[in-house]
């Protein structure tokens, strides 16, 4: 008698705890926003949510599967109870179904086509807001040169590997927009991309925005901490500019990333798995930094998988006036001035010019141009004069004096570097100083 009272109990407690599990899972699949139904293992649907009954009314008359949904495809797969995943259209509506078998049978559930592409594309605005969206196709490099259409090509091929691509141009070649191509015409093109410029931070600024750090990490570090700039990168493309000024002793770190994949923030104790597409970009020849012992081996090795070279505007004139022309129309947009072309040669003027500073410099002397240009009509000799007036380097310089010396040496370098219009290699090389210490003199 005992015994059976026992065995009673023991009976009444896993009925018990089935009802409060099937309670549980009805309330997880009453709260999903997809259309859910549990079939057990005799094809006879458990349970559903409202969602599911919308899809499939009959669902309140009956519990059996094949009476529910009269689908072949569908039905084919609750009868196998093997995972998979197929579009079919149900009601004149296209539909992801998904079938994942369970211990007691299968779990289905059916996503409309519409909610899906939605979904996505909310997920890409929220990334295009925060800027890791990467803007620029192939479609946007414009170019007749066979040299450069040849580059665009190699870099196509280069878009379908995972290997990190090296970009190697002078500055306002276009490194980043051949970066956002690759990134656009690879698998991962949905996924974020990250620019970040190796040349703007200092090695500490630098590890912090990369790495991210832990509450506490330092004096300053945001409460609660922050992910890296690797993390977003999840899944996607990290693309470093200027890696030609990344320090010995943070290439040894990025060095450490790549080979293991993973990513520890400052302060930090656990290592995050992280999965990224590296592409790198640099204005300065890699090799003559490695004789120098400026730049590590083992890192350029790693880094240079495919290295893409980017040449220089003055050595495909015959891009000049086709870029100087969209820029043009481009640059009246923006300014919304409209000033007529006398003729097509008027921007042959252009093509004798060396644009140090390539194509950035060619559209920054463009918008000057028509902002300022005083005429409606844009000639050939009126190109000719603004050419000649906006390219003159005055023989002196002045700055105000101050009490304070390093404030006189900043404007002194601002001043020198203005007169080059934005030509940092040019500049550099005049005087004899690196990329880094010209930043450090312009904005220190």
């Amino acid at each position: 008698m005992e015994q059976a009272i026992e065995q009673a109990v023991r009976t009444l407690e896993i009925q018990h705890r089935e009802r409060a599990k099937r309670k549980e899972l009805e309330l997880i699949i009453g709260s999903m926003t997809q259309a859910v139904v549990v079939i057990d293992e005799l094809e006879h649907i458990k349970t559903y949510n409202e969602h599911a009954v919308s899809l499939f009314p009959s669902l309140k008359k009956s519990n059996v599967y094949r009476e529910v949904v009269q689908h072949e495809a569908l039905q084919k797969q609750v009868e196998t109870m093997e995972e998979e995943r197929k579009v079919v259209t149900v009601g004149g509506q296209q539909l992801i179904v998904t079938t994942v078998p369970t211990m007691s049978g299968a779990i289905q559930w059916f996503e409309a086509i519409q909610d899906v592409q939605q979904l996505e594309l909310k997920i890409r605005k929220e990334l295009y807001d925060k800027g890791l969206v990467a803007k620029h196709t192939f479609a946007d490099v414009l170019t007749v040169n066979a040299e450069l259409q040849q580059t665009i090509e190699e870099a196509k091929l280069y878009a379908r590997s995972e290997g990190t691509v090296l970009i190697y141009g002078e500055t306002g070649t276009g490194k980043e927009l051949f970066a956002q191509s690759i990134h656009n015409a690879s698998k991962r093109q949905q996924q974020p991309f990250v620019s970040v410029n190796c040349g703007a931070l200092n090695e500490t600024l630098l590890e912090s925005e990369l790495f991210g750090y832990e509450e506490g990490a330092f004096t300053g570090a945001r409460k609660g901490g922050r992910s890296g700039l690797l993390e977003l990168a999840h899944e996607g493309t990290l693309f470093l500019d200027e890696i030609n000024e990344m320090s010995r002793s943070f290439q040894t770190k990025m060095l450490r990333v790549l080979q293991e994949q993973e990513v520890r923030r400052v302060g930090g104790e656990r290592n995050i798995p992280i999965n990224v597409r590296l592409i790198c970009a640099t204005n300065v020849p890699i090799a003559d930094l490695i004789e120098e012992g400026e730049f590590k081996a083992d890192f350029y090795y790693r880094i240079a998988t495919l290295p893409l070279n980017i040449s220089p505007l003055r050595d495909r004139k015959e891009d000049i006036a086709v870029l100087a022309e969209h820029f043009l129309h481009l640059e009246m947009r923006r300014e919304n001035r409209p000033i007529t072309l006398a003729d097509s040669s008027m921007l042959e003027p252009l093509i004798a010019y060396p644009w140090y500073g390539n194509s950035r410099e060619l559209q920054n002397w463009i918008r000057r141009l028509v902002i300022t240009y005083p005429e409606q009509t844009l000639t050939r000799a009126g190109v000719e004069a603004f050419l000649e007036r906006s390219t003159e380097r005055t023989e002196e310089v002045t700055v105000r004096v101050s009490e304070s010396y390093k404030q006189m040496e900043k404007e002194l370098w601002q001043k020198l570097y203005a007169q080059f219009r934005g030509t940092k290699e040019e500049f550099c090389k005049t005087y004899g100083i690196s990329s880094t210490t010209l930043w450090r003199r312009i904005s220190e």
